[in-house]
């Protein structure tokens, strides 16, 4: 007799571990409704708490922002009324002057500034951000005008008027002066004053002055200026002058004739012996110099 083995249609026993699983997630399914559990009965307790402790707040207080939020905020400043305008303006001027210089010798300080009235239409509107329009460096002195615009809440512009006075130091001719009088210290005499009020040009240095020659005549005590003066004439044209010519340790001299009047420091053109034309700097009465 053969005997069959028939082929077994039950399905392989699964080890006892791989049920583990399934039990953890049960035991987790319990935990989560234990706990939604316990929060629906808590919840009612601590919304009632949390509404007590509101209760004694005022209401202002209880919907004030913290202040965290209060500091993201951005705090514009406000500018209104006439006197805060002029206060921007005066502290505008005094700070281009300051770095300008000034102060004088004694450090004490050389410009005051004065601000005048505000067109009322815009004096006493507020403006969150100023735009102030400063004459150039070398017009501030006397009267002068100060452009004013504001961007926001609303735009406006106006002009104010606003005075410089500057002191310092000029100097005045001791004596009358006749023109083509070449000037020394003795020509000279300091004087103390308001600078706005005289032409920009007064001479504030005696180097300014001294060794000049005056193109026009001078009355006493009458301010000098520097166009009034010019530098002395030290070549003349169709004058004999000496060439000196210098380089890197070599110095060499000729003569020449020069074709052009020249002051010192300014430029003349000589022909020399061999019919060459070279230009130089008139460097005293006769000599015109040649850097190599």
């Amino acid at each position: 007799m053969s005997t069959r083995f028939a082929r077994s249609t039950h399905h392989p026993i699964r080890p006892v571990t791989a049920a583990l699983p399934l039990a953890g997630r049960q035991r987790k399914l319990l935990l989560i409704l234990a706990l939604g559990l316990l929060a629906s009965l808590v919840h009612p307790i601590l919304a009632h708490a949390q509404g007590m402790m509101r209760v004694g707040y005022p209401p202002a207080a209880a919907n004030a922002p913290m202040p965290a939020q209060a500091a993201q905020q951005p705090q514009a400043t406000t500018i209104q009324g006439p006197n805060a305008i002029q206060m921007q303006i005066q502290q505008q001027l005094q700070s281009q002057l300051d770095i300008l210089g000034g102060t004088n010798e004694t450090g004490a300080p050389r410009a005051s500034v004065e601000v005048g009235p505000i067109d009322p239409r815009v004096a006493n509107q507020p403006c969150d951000q100023i735009d102030l329009m400063l004459p150039a460096a070398n017009r501030l002195r006397g009267r002068i005008q100060v452009g004013v615009r504001c961007r926001s809440p609303h735009a406006w512009a106006a002009w104010v008027p606003a005075t410089i006075q500057i002191t310092g130091t000029y100097y005045v001719a001791s004596h009358p002066l006749p023109p083509g009088k070449t000037l020394d210290m003795g020509d000279l005499e300091a004087r103390t004053g308001d600078l706005s009020t005289l032409p920009a040009s007064v001479v504030q240095q005696p180097a300014d002055v001294v060794g000049r020659v005056l193109l026009t005549s001078v009355a006493a005590n009458q301010p000098l200026r520097a166009e009034s003066l010019r530098l002395p004439v030290a070549v003349q044209a169709g004058q004999t002058v000496k060439i000196v010519a210098e380089g890197g340790g070599f110095q060499v001299s000729s003569d020449g004739r020069a074709l052009n009047q020249a002051a010192v420091g300014q430029v003349a053109q000589v022909r020399t012996a061999n019919g060459n034309v070279v230009s130089g700097i008139a460097q005293s009465a006769g000599v015109v110099a040649i850097q190599f």
